[in-house]
């Protein structure tokens, strides 16, 4: 197959983080990548009261478990009557799948439908004691958040609640970095969201190379030096930084140094023991950007 072309939006860089990392809003893919993980759910806990019920273990009805579940939001979340919930098999008209009532609905607010998701969880857990049933759980955890990292949701599912991974303060150290900071500079951060967000495979290790290239261009752009260490050691003769944030700024350039990761350099050995995953890209992203702007205040500081 030949390679296609990336997109002028994707050359030009014209890709902004809040757009890049989602957060505080549902896309329609995120909403259906949780409806295919609660249908997934939906099949894991039916396959487990078919099991149980012919080994004799409880004696209710078939696909019992995730009627329950249904009918405790139903009541509980939604505060509809019971009497209203009447169970089919169908998965056409939502009775067996309240859940999809509330991700479906449009004037639902964007929060209350990862209530679902919580809610979910939350009573799985506390009624179902099982193997089968609590793998079935940790099958909906683990779908959710595959889905949520490919998708650049950003959020996953921890100690069953739906947790921040980046906020939006975060966010806004990105979006100055680049708005602050000169062409060269602000253009390796630009490619650095590219290069996590493209699809369908992103790339983590590029990523945080031209992340931590920004660092690097803005120190060479002040100085006039070539590379990383004489700029980073002149512009500690001209700034002020404190000795344990002079580590941390050269640790963060040494961590991408290293040859079992092949960030700057390519691998040595074939060594797959270690590769930069979205969290590894989505944390030097942040911190390189933090960077650029510490760096950019401190220099608007020097008198001349």
């Amino acid at each position: 197959m030949i390679r296609k072309m990336k997109y002028f939006s994707e050359r030009k860089g014209y890709v902004k983080p809040a757009d890049v990392i989602i957060t505080d809003t549902l896309t329609i893919e995120i909403i259906n990548a949780i409806s295919s993980c609660f249908t997934y759910l939906k099949t894991s806990l039916d396959n487990a009261d078919e099991e149980a019920e012919r080994a004799g273990a409880w004696m209710d009805y078939r696909n019992y478990s995730f009627y329950q579940v249904g009918l405790a939001f139903w009541t509980k979340y939604l505060h509809k009557r019971a009497s209203d919930y009447s169970y089919s098999e169908s998965d056409v008209y939502p009775e067996s799948n309240a859940f999809q009532k509330v991700l479906l609905d449009k004037e639902k607010p964007w929060h209350l439908k990862l209530d679902t998701i919580e809610f979910a969880i939350e009573y799985m857990i506390a009624n179902f004691d099982d193997e089968k049933r609590r793998n079935a759980i940790n099958d909906f955890i683990n779908n959710l958040n595959e889905c949520f990292e490919s998708l650049n949701f950003g959020y996953r599912i921890v100690n069953g609640m739906v947790t921040d991974i980046i906020t939006p303060v975060e966010i806004n150290e990105v979006e100055q970095a680049e708005e602050t900071s000169d062409e060269v500079v602000a253009n390796h951060l630009r490619q650095a969201l590219v290069l996590y967000s493209q699809k369908p495979k992103p790339d983590y290790r590029n990523s945080i190379k031209e992340a931590i290239s920004s660092v690097e261009a803005l120190m060479r752009f002040h100085t006039g030096e070539n590379t990383f260490g004489p700029a980073y050691t002149k512009i500690k003769s001209e700034i002020t930084i404190h000795p344990q944030m002079q580590n941390f700024i050269q640790k963060v350039y040494d961590y991408t140094n290293q040859e079992n990761t092949g960030i700057r350099h390519s691998k040595v050995v074939a060594d797959t023991t270690y590769l930069p995953s979205a969290d590894e890209a989505k944390l030097m992203l942040v911190i390189c950007s933090a960077i650029v702007n510490y760096f950019n205040s401190k220099f608007s500081k020097v008198v001349v």
